[in-house]
């Protein structure tokens, strides 16, 4: 087994239970949809981290032919899904709990947002490591930089104003840029790796 596997074997348990949080979250809601007061931000937000978590879990790969690992590459590559699993932990509402929306968002929002900020600039500071030194791909970490930076600003604005439009707009900016890093991520595969 290689360093590659090793480590994404932890990480994929983890990626599958974020994944499963928030699946199962919506699932619920789709269940109790008679007792759910739906809002659009915590949708948005569900949404953008779900993306997030099969861009992480996918970006994994353009890594699987590196030889060269350092103590920072691992500790990202571990810590990352646990702060996803984190996010998609707290981005859903409470199953025993309200099963309102808004009320959760207004709850919480902050946490998932900080975690968004936690995540991304694990990401950017990796970036600047022999995490990305082995990368066949230089697209990826000019890619990773700016999408980074970005999710950093917005979830900054998501913290920090509450006004309705912020707290709508940021999550669906951070939904756009996960979607656009699905097609970035998931590139090594298409092209075969």
């Amino acid at each position: 087994m290689s360093a590659f596997e090793h480590v994404m074997t932890l990480s994929s348990f983890i990626f599958a239970l974020a994944m499963g949080t928030i699946l199962l979250s919506v699932a619920t809601l789709v269940h109790k949809r008679e007792q759910v007061k739906l809002a659009l931000a915590p949708m948005l937000w569900m949404g953008a981290v779900f993306m997030t978590q099969i861009n992480g879990w996918l970006v994994m790969y353009n890594f699987h032919d590196s030889t060269r690992w350092s103590y920072v590459a691992t500790a990202t590559l571990v810590i990352v899904p646990v702060l996803l699993f984190m996010q998609a932990a707290l981005v859903v509402p409470d199953q025993s709990g309200s099963l309102d929306l808004a009320a959760h968002h207004r709850r919480n929002f902050r946490y998932y947002a900080g975690l968004e900020i936690c995540y991304a600039a694990l990401a950017l500071a990796s970036i600047g490591s022999s995490l990305l030194l082995d990368n066949p791909d230089p697209r990826t970490p000019y890619f990773l930089f700016v999408t980074m930076s970005l999710r950093v600003v917005l979830a900054i604005a998501a913290v920090t104003w509450t006004r309705r439009w912020v707290q709508i707009a940021a999550p669906a900016l951070l939904l756009t840029i996960a979607v656009a890093g699905f097609f970035n991520s998931a590139l090594a595969l298409v092209r075969g790796g």
